[in-house]
């Protein structure tokens, strides 16, 4: 079992409060932050559905976010929090702007890319070798997402 630290758990309370803000939008609660040196330097919520567009991820928002803001490419010595395990898409996204560590909170057993339904952080072909850790406030993940399935299969 992974131990995460009081740092990782005060970051990813901080994705899981942007994942309630795509719930508010009627979107899918997923909220990720991109940390360095202990300093958010991007945040995103999924934006898909809201501006119908299936590449705003929260993964690929968050990453946007930091480019825009520091105008820098690579992302070397960062970690992402992700409320849901990244899919095939956002992981390839993370392995090209190098980001170091993905930390995640819900298994994604149908998408997920980090162990949930494969696990490309074991593939050859990725020249940036992340380091992934899953799992933490992963219930609290869990419920935003069942809440939100519930609730549009209701309508």
């Amino acid at each position: 079992m992974t131990s995460f630290s009081s740092k990782d758990i005060k970051f990813m309370n901080i994705a899981l409060s942007l994942a309630k803000i795509a719930l508010n939008n009627g979107d899918i609660p997923v909220g990720a932050i991109i940390v360095k040196d202990d300093l958010i330097i991007g945040k995103g919520y999924n934006l898909s559905k809201l501006k119908n567009d299936p590449t705003l991820h929260a993964e690929v928002v968050a990453i946007k976010d930091t480019i825009k803001k520091y105008g820098i490419y690579t992302l070397k010595d960062s970690t992402i929090y992700t409320t849901l395990e990244p899919c095939m898409f956002c992981f390839g996204l993370i392995n090209q702007v190098k980001i170091g560590k993905i930390i995640f909170g819900a298994y994604d057993k149908n998408n997920g890319v980090c162990g949930g339904w494969q696990d490309f952080s074991l593939l050859k072909p990725f020249y940036n070798k992340v380091i992934v850790l899953g799992g933490l406030l992963s219930e609290e993940s869990q419920q935003l997402l069942k809440n939100f399935f519930k609730s549009i299969r209701k309508k």
